[in-house]
C-alpha cells in the first residue's frame, strides 16, 4: 500500500504530558477521509522565541538577576546575570542537585571548598558540579554583565 502525506499539517509543539497531549482535541477534517494526515498542534503561548542576551541590566545592581527559562521535573534550566556580586564571606554553596554551569559572556572566578586554587571562567566555560560539593564566587567582572547558563538536575 502506497501513502502518500496530503491535506492538512498542523505543528506540533506541546509543553504539556504525554497523556495531555494524547488526548487533545484535534480539529477534524472530513474532506478527505482516506488521506493520511500529520496532526500537529501548536500552543502559540508556549512557543516564544526569547535571547538569553536581552533584557540585561544598563549598570551594576545589589542582586544577582535569576530568569528561569525551562522548568521540567527535576530539571530547571536558568539564566543568572552577576554584575559583580560574590558569594558572602565565610558562606558556601552546597546544593542538594547537581548543576551543569557554562558562563556565556563576562569572567568569573569560582572556588571549590575541596580544592586549594579557584578557577578562572571565561565565556565557553563550563562545569559539573555534584551535589553538596561546596562551591563559592569570588569575583564577578563589573565592567560588563557576567552571563552564565545554569542547568540544575535531579541525579535521582
Amino acid at each position: 500500500m502506497r501513502l502518500s502525506i496530503q491535506g492538512c499539517v498542523r505543528f506540533l509543539l506541546f509543553s504539556g504530558s504525554t497523556e495531555e497531549m494524547n488526548n487533545a482535541e484535534l480539529p477534524q477534517n472530513d474532506d478527505q477521509p482516506t488521506t493520511p494526515r500529520v496532526n500537529i498542534l501548536v500552543y502559540r503561548s508556549q512557543f516564544q522565541i526569547k535571547n538569553v542576551f536581552e533584557d540585561l541590566p544598563q549598570r551594576p545592581t545589589s542582586d544577582e538577576q535569576f530568569v528561569p527559562l525551562l522548568v521540567r521535573s527535576g530539571l530547571t534550566v536558568e539564566r543568572i546575570v552577576s554584575t559583580g556580586q560574590i558569594t558572602p564571606s565565610g558562606e558556601w554553596y552546597d546544593q542538594p542537585h547537581g548543576e551543569w554551569i557554562l558562563l556565556l559572556r563576562g569572567a568569573a572566578t569560582l572556588r571549590f571548598a575541596d580544592e586549594p586554587d579557584a578557577r578562572d571562567l571565561r565565556p565557553g566555560d563550563h562545569l559539573d558540579i555534584a551535589p553538596h560539593r561546596r562551591h563559592r564566587v569570588e569575583w564577578t567582572s563589573l565592567d560588563e554583565a557576567t552571563i552564565w547558563l545554569a542547568v540544575h538536575y535531579s541525579t535521582r
